[in-house]
This record gives C-alpha cells, structure tokens and sequence, in this order.
C-alpha cells in the first residue's frame, strides 16, 4: 500500500466523546510564493489528488476519507441539536474563477448528519448555499453557537 502526504490539513475539531477528529484538506498549503493566488495548477500540484474531509479515530488512529466531491474544504465546526444527532458542518471556500460551480460571493457548507460514536459515520449529507453580493473572501473559519453559524 503506497501513502502519499495530505495536501495541507487545515481546520480540525473533537467530537463530544473526544474520540474522533475531524478535519478538511485543502490545497491552500500549496501555494506557490510567487503565485499566491486560487488558479488549476494546484489541483495539479496535489500527490492525492482530491481535497478531502476525513475522521480521525483517535483510539485506533485510522483515519478514514469521508467526502472527496468538496472542491476547496475549509472551516469545520459541530452543529448541536438534539442530543440523538450531530451535525458536522464543513465551508467551502472557493475563490478562483475557473470553479464554475464555486465562485466568490458564494458561502457553501456540507451538513454531515453523523451516527454518534460509530464506524459508519455519515448517514447523510446536506447542502447550504447563501448568495453574497460578489466580493473577494470566503467562509473559512467559522463558529458556532448553538444551531447558527457565526
């Protein structure tokens, strides 16, 4: 089995048992010094050739891909409703022009729906697109307070 390095981890958080890690990995480290901009070559540049969001079993220290289909993951955080669901909430924070379906002036977030304290982790996922007027930015980091992003 060959192992190839992460892009460049990036946003991390605990679960409520403090068992599981879960964090994205964008391309962001990728950066060339005198290329610093959002551009195709560094979707080229990456050895694994996805951006993911991953767990991390902190007991067994498996680690385990659990989405590929985000173009730019970035900020991470838990949504807490009722005590029988958690909801992982992952922002993708696109700003190049050539993600057609990613663009500045878009806040995208993935909901995960997790199965608490087991393998099988997502159950489902959801997604939430808000519509900014176009600026340069993103929604990267990110906190939240009970059930509102902040």
């Amino acid at each position: 089995k060959t192992c190839k390095p992460l892009n460049s981890p990036n946003d991390v958080v605990l679960d409520e048992t403090g068992r599981f890690a879960f964090f994205t990995d964008p391309i962001y480290g990728l950066l060339e010094k005198e290329r610093f901009h959002e551009d195709p070559y560094l979707d080229a540049k990456s050895a694994l050739g996805i951006k993911g969001v991953y767990r991390v079993d902190l007991a067994t220290k498996e680690v385990q891909l659990l989405d590929r289909s985000l173009q730019r993951p970035n900020g991470v955080g838990f949504l807490h409703g009722d005590h029988q669901s958690h909801n992982l909430v992952v922002s993708e924070c696109c700003q190049g022009d050539h993600l057609t379906d990613c663009t500045q002036g878009t806040m995208r977030y993935r909901v995960y729906d997790l199965t608490p304290g087991t393998l099988d982790a997502v159950r489902s996922t959801r997604d939430v697109v808000i519509k900014l007027p176009a600026k340069p930015g993103c929604s990267d980091g990110f906190q939240v307070l009970g059930e509102r992003l902040v």
